[in-house]
């Protein structure tokens, strides 16, 4: 059995790289797959398809060929909760690439908004905010903005932009523990929540809220709540 957080044991830096080898390999992507497997199809098995990785390790001699991969159900359900939200104003700097690049924008929102009192103003928080899914957008085109909410009659200073994240019901859970894992829990969310559900994805963009940083909580400490918004 094969779990995707294997990706990065096997070689592959981001979600989004071990993603693409995955859909070239099985014509799907780890989504799809999973929702497929659970359903009862076989449609996506490729007898004699090796998934390389990419520091050449295999485990086995000679290399075995894997006729099909099998997804393993999750020990431990995800603690999701429908919240309605209000609608958040941010600004942020916007980001361009693969989202676990992401603090190069948080680094200039905070040059450009620390000596501002942007993240002293009530209410304060930070949030990452995600355009596109990593699984069908090329890592270099995936569109994200680091940002601050901010109170409605806080100015946005030059270099950063104005987001508005709609009112609206919300899934929300929260992962404890280092950022780095965060690509694995959006693939649980959206890939092993959502479709098992019954809700469906709404109009808006999926986010991140911080509760602390790495200056104030140790990486196991670190406390992010995803929210994504459903019709």
């Amino acid at each position: 059995a094969v779990d995707l957080r294997l990706a990065f044991d096997a070689g592959y830096e981001t979600h989004e790289s071990f993603t693409r080898a995955f859909r070239e390999a099985y014509a799907v992507s780890p989504t799809e797959f999973r929702g497929r497997a659970r359903a009862g199809h076989s449609s996506c098995e490729r007898p004699g398809i090796e998934l390389a990785t990419k520091n050449g390790i295999h485990f086995g001699e000679p290399v075995v060929l894997l006729p099909q991969i099998t997804i393993l159900n999750e020990e431990v359900p995800m603690n999701v909760v429908i919240q309605s939200m209000p609608e958040l104003r941010i600004a942020a700097a916007s980001h361009r690439g693969p989202y676990n690049t992401i603090s190069e924008a948080f680094g200039r929102l905070g040059a450009i908004g620390g000596p501002l009192g942007l993240f002293k103003h009530p209410g304060a928080a930070m949030v990452a905010v995600y355009h596109d899914d990593p699984e069908s957008t090329p890592a270099a085109d995936l569109r994200a903005e680091a940002g601050v909410v901010i109170p409605a009659d806080a100015v946005v200073p030059n270099g950063l932009v104005e987001v508005r994240l709609p009112a609206g019901r919300y899934a929300c859970t929260t992962h404890v523990g280092p950022y780095n894992l965060l690509g694995d829990v959006w693939a649980r969310f959206m890939g092993g929540w959502l479709p098992t559900s019954g809700h469906r994805v709404g109009p808006g963009a999926p986010y991140e809220r911080y509760h602390n940083t790495p200056m104030t909580a140790k990486p196991s400490e670190l406390r992010t709540e995803l929210y994504l918004p459903l019709q």
